[in-house]
């Protein structure tokens, strides 16, 4: 038996790199993933801001990314 699911979100997360004066220079594209239900995209979000420290800036280069 299959499940059905609410939800799917395709996510392309863009980080923007800024100059030191906080202007937009570039980005930085993931590849889309999917995530399924709003638990899933939860958790999703938490993941990012768990390495965002107060400023809004990244403290690691998210696993989200393709090298």
């Amino acid at each position: 038996m299959s499940t059905v699911r609410p939800f799917k979100f395709l996510v392309q997360v863009v980080l923007l790199e800024q100059d030191s004066e906080g202007n937009p220079i570039g980005e930085k594209l993931s590849e889309p993933q999917a995530i399924y239900g709003i638990e899933g995209m939860r958790m999703f979000v938490e993941n990012i801001a768990a390495q965002v420290n107060g400023d809004g800036v990244l403290t690691e280069k998210p696993e989200i990314l393709v090298p």
